[in-house]
């Protein structure tokens, strides 16, 4: 297979077990040590509610989502099961005074906590 960040080809070890089954693979193991995920969790507190931020990568890598993928909707289907609330999704998010003031208008006309996934988040 290539890895699609750096096209390097890359083999993947199968046992007989799983010969037959087919896995995605798109990143090889050089690109996951370079740039690791790690996902953590933020909260900001709101004025009646809070906003929630799950983040993918402890860095901004500015990659494409489509190599990590399968992780990210790992990330977001756990994130689903959490709540029955709206979850904003963003690639790379910046949080400040506007983008704060925005999600507590946003929190108070849905009337819960805002969940958020995102690659990577930059707080103050």
């Amino acid at each position: 297979m290539k890895c699609a960040i750096c096209n390097h080809t890359f083999i993947i070890k199968r046992r007989i077990k799983d010969l037959f089954l087919t896995k995605q693979f798109y990143v090889c193991d050089a690109c996951y040590k370079k740039y690791p995920i790690n996902i953590s969790y933020n909260v900001l507190p709101l004025n009646n509610y809070s906003l929630k931020i799950f983040q993918l990568f402890g860095a901004n890598y500015h990659l494409k989502n489509d190599p990590f993928l399968n992780e990210f909707s790992q990330l977001f289907e756990y994130v689903y099961k959490l709540t029955d609330n709206e979850i904003l999704i963003y690639n790379n998010l910046k949080i400040n005074n506007y983008s704060l003031n925005t999600f507590e208008t946003l929190s108070s006309l849905l009337e819960h906590d805002i969940f958020i996934v995102c690659d990577y988040c930059e707080m103050p």
